[in-house]
């Protein structure tokens, strides 16, 4: 998806599969991170946030719902809230 010249990317993970260096390759918009805290270090979300990419995660914020526009990515919790 683009932004006028800006490419707009997100990244969808699941559990432990978080790959060293994933996060910079890929510098993604939006980062949901599905499983139980536990699958998850503090360190991959750090890595992701460090990057600029809004994190969410199942274990925390539920369920997510993206939306894709035209011209803007939207991610929001079930519960409402958006980051």
């Amino acid at each position: 998806m683009r932004r006028g010249n800006a490419r707009l990317n997100c990244v969808g993970l699941s559990g432990q599969y978080h790959p060293a260096g994933f996060a910079e390759w890929s510098t993604p918009d939006v980062t949901v991170i599905s499983g139980a805290q536990s699958d998850v270090s503090p360190d991959v979300k750090a890595a992701y946030r460090a990057v600029g990419s809004r994190v969410f995660h199942t274990a925390e914020d539920g369920a997510v719902r993206i939306t894709l526009r035209s011209d803007r990515l939207f991610a929001q919790t079930w519960r409402g809230e958006t980051k």
